[in-house]
């Protein structure tokens, strides 16, 4: 059953990158052609413009629910995989003496392979095989990231510890090739429904309010590619998730600002769409909605006042907001033994790495603004 699963990823993986930049090249040329179709048709035809619209809409979600139907169908652990190579040893005399051995603890529900969320229990038997004493022993589970210190171990004994992991979802099981193509996919519907929608409220409208939405549709994009750009630039990552990256909130946050709530709301949920896409995390469908789409569409709050630096403050604070409810709901487990309550280590493992984003991002705005007010949005 799992060759059926991944013989038609076998075949496509045989494609060159040529290839692949041609399948894109394609897709991207039929998104295109869907654009003009909707900008040139739809005013005459709204009916058509609804249904184009509602079509891009559904491929989004479906794009989005195969994501998150491939991750949750193909993440796992084989009960072969529990290895002994998963422990590391190190010692100040003996070590290279000392033999590892895992007893399964707990077998699987169903078949002979753990699904997400069930707990994978085993006891690490370490056998001293050498001559000598093995001293100051330190054992590393790199399953469940534990560690243990023994003081010593006897030529011929054995000692006994206890330990077990939680399987989760893992993003890595789909192939980086199927992540860009997805975002591709993604990317093509994303502009073919705000055209589409922007068509269909043109439809009937005076000239120059055509032309204000097609001034925003423009921006949004924009805004939405610079950013998703920036997010690459990266100064350092925090464990657990999240990264100080070269403001790249910004162009969102300017853009809410700028063409209002409503706009900023829909540019940051589009923009915690293609966030997923680019590196998928999935414990739990709610704490997808609050790390993606709920997350960044708080950056449209920087719509609801009239200057920019404000609105960062108030963007930035809302996707903290969404941040601390899933870490401290859903990674608890993750929190450090040093912490005693998850939602101070949340707010301040979050509110970290974000305040840092906060400073940059008001620093280059007051930089920058000179350049940012001469930029011809046709709004005040």
């Amino acid at each position: 059953m799992e060759e059926v699963k991944f013989i038609l990823l076998k075949k496509l993986e045989k494609l060159n990158t040529a290839q692949w930049l041609w399948i894109v090249a394609a897709i991207v040329l039929l998104g295109a052609a869907a654009v003009w179709l909707v900008q040139h048709r739809a005013a005459e035809k709204k009916k058509s413009a609804r249904i184009i619209a509602i079509g891009a809409l559904c491929c989004i979600g479906v794009i989005f629910l195969l994501q998150m139907g491939m991750i949750m169908a193909l993440s796992g652990m084989d009960a072969a995989a529990l290895d002994p190579g998963i422990i590391s040893l190190s010692a100040s005399e003996g070590a290279e003496g000392v033999t590892v051995e895992l007893e399964p603890l707990t077998t699987p529900k169903q078949g002979d392979r753990y699904r997400p969320g069930e707990k994978v229990k085993y006891a690490i038997k370490l056998t001293n095989t050498g001559a000598a004493p093995v001293t100051a022993l330190k054992v590393e589970d790199g399953l469940a990231w534990e560690e243990w210190e023994i003081e010593s171990i006897a030529p011929g004994a054995a000692q006994t510890l206890e330990s077990g992991a939680m399987v989760e979802y893992d993003s890595a099981v789909i192939p980086n090739w199927l992540n860009y193509l997805m975002a591709a996919l993604m990317i093509v519907a994303g502009i073919v429904l705000f055209t589409a929608g922007l068509a269909q409220s043109a439809a009937g409208q005076p000239a120059a309010a055509q032309k204000a939405d097609v001034r925003a549709l423009t921006y949004g994009a924009l805004c939405m590619a610079m950013s998703f750009v920036l997010s690459y630039i990266k100064f350092f990552s925090v464990p657990g998730g999240g990264s100080v990256t070269l403001a790249s909130m910004l162009p969102l946050l300017w853009y809410s600002n700028k063409f209002g709530l409503r706009n900023g709301l829909i540019a940051g949920a589009a923009y915690g769409l293609l966030q997923f896409i680019q590196k998928p995390e999935i414990y739990h469908w709610v704490q997808v909605l609050l790390d993606y789409p709920l997350a960044f569409m708080m950056l449209g709050l920087a719509g609801s006042v009239k200057k920019l630096q404000p609105g960062i403050v108030l963007g930035i604070a809302g996707r903290w907001i969404c941040h601390l409810l899933s870490g401290a709901v859903f990674f608890a487990s993750w929190m450090p033994a040093d912490w005693s309550n998850p939602w101070i280590w949340s707010a301040a493992t979050n509110g970290g790495y974000l305040l840092v984003e906060l400073v940059l991002s008001i620093i280059l705005s007051f930089a920058l603004a000179k350049t940012l007010d001469r930029i011809p949005t046709g709004r005040k």
